[in-house]
């Protein structure tokens, strides 16, 4: 069986910089809030819990967008939402998304559907 991860990119825009900001684990590198699924949950479920983990905010102020699936030794399921300006982060870092930088494929493929 092949091991599943859904991965949950949080933007949110910065108002005042104009630049979008991800939450990362990590303040020095970006580390995307994951959940493993297993066999018995359902997507909609982990991305809520991964949501609200983070994020002070109700699930129905966002949509959960399916950015791409990546199949490496782990099949990535890569959702992104946005959230407003001035909501609460319960954890993580805000990372600024810098258009001169280089970052993986899901987020330059996220940044171009904004």
């Amino acid at each position: 069986m092949i091991s599943c991860n859904i991965n949950l990119y949080i933007l949110i825009f910065n108002k005042q910089k104009l630049i979008y900001e991800l939450i990362s684990d990590s303040d020095q590198q970006l580390s995307i809030p994951y959940c493993e699924l297993t066999s018995e949950a359902k997507i909609h479920d982990v991305l809520e819990k991964i949501f609200k983990d983070y994020v002070d905010l109700e699930t129905f102020y966002t949509n959960f967008i399916l950015a791409d699936l990546v199949n490496n030794d782990i099949l990535n399921i890569n959702y992104f939402c946005l959230v407003p300006y001035a909501t609460n982060i319960k954890k993580g870092h805000l990372i600024p998304i810098k258009n001169d930088k280089v970052y993986s494929p899901a987020i330059q493929k996220i940044v171009a559907k904004l």
